[in-house]
């Protein structure tokens, strides 16, 4: 299932890389603007975490990065850049994820106790 905004060009791919492959199509909706520029949510985005995973991305991958000196010249230096990227998120994942069930296990304890 491919889950995408209303670009009507990731349909033609879909369609063409996986003429089975099932789309569905969410508008994203834009945070308003309140107060000191902050966003304020408006409602339920489905796109929200894929558009925030892939800015991570190319934000920490630095040949990603629009406007940078690092450029690749290889297309397979550019994979294992993000390969050694997806491990190094994953494990802090994992990490951030056993503290915090850590931290809920010892205040279950504490409120045992």
């Amino acid at each position: 299932m491919f889950k995408t905004d209303g670009h009507a060009h990731y349909a033609r791919l879909i369609k063409r890389h996986c003429p089975d492959g099932e789309h569905q199509v969410f508008i994203s909706d834009r945070g308003a603007i309140v107060g000191q520029g902050e966003l304020k949510k408006t409602s339920f985005d489905n796109l929200f975490s894929i558009n925030h995973t892939f800015a991570t991305v190319r934000a920490k991958v630095n040949r990603l990065n629009r406007r940078t000196w690092c450029t690749t010249k290889k297309p397979k230096r550019l994979a294992d850049h993000i390969d050694i990227f997806i491990d190094v998120f994953c494990d802090r994942l994992k990490q951030l994820n056993l503290s915090r069930q850590t931290l809920q296990r010892r205040a279950v304890l504490s409120l045992v106790n």
